[in-house]
């Protein structure tokens, strides 16, 4: 049954959960994701660093929202929730690339506990989440406005990015 709203918030926290969300194959683990939500429509991305358990193969599944579509799909401003335009892609990394994305999250050390800035307000900015889930780390980080901290990441973050432009 199709699910049909008026309120931008409502279609806003679908396209999140649908962003968030992706479900490895039976030999396969996420081992890093990170995603960008900003509150108005336009550069929405998730990004998901698989790992295949039985050959150590890496690939990035990317999603994005095709924001442009679907504000001029739904103009009258009722969105179908159940038909969001999520965009995704997949690349398979080189070993060259394995081995620098494997060799970044082998250098993340002495982590912060929180990447969010305290006493910060920010009312309509992007909201950012990064989980990484390896053998020695499993962290889940979700922030507006960033500590310095966040310097320590983004070389990977930078990385996954690049790969997948």
């Amino acid at each position: 049954m199709e699910n049909f709203t008026n309120a931008y918030a409502a279609m806003h926290q679908q396209m999140k959960n649908e962003l968030l969300h992706h479900e490895p194959e039976s030999d396969e683990k996420c081992i890093f994701s990170y995603a960008q939500i900003p509150w108005s429509p336009g550069d929405q991305v998730s990004l998901f660093l698989i790992r295949n358990t039985t050959t150590g193969a890496l690939k990035l599944v990317k999603k994005t929202w095709d924001s442009d579509y679907d504000i001029k799909r739904f103009s009258t401003g009722i969105f179908n929730l159940s038909r969001l335009c999520i965009e995704t892609s997949t690349a398979r990394l080189s070993a060259e690339q394995r081995e620098m994305s494997t060799s970044m999250l082998d250098n993340l050390t002495d982590l912060p506990e929180s990447l969010e800035m305290p006493g910060c307000i920010v009312l309509d900015g992007i909201e950012y989440e990064m989980t990484i889930s390896t053998d020695r780390i499993s962290k889940n980080y979700q922030w507006r406005m960033a500590t310095d901290d966040l310097d320590i990441f983004k070389p990977l973050i930078d990385f996954c990015l690049y790969l997948v432009r």
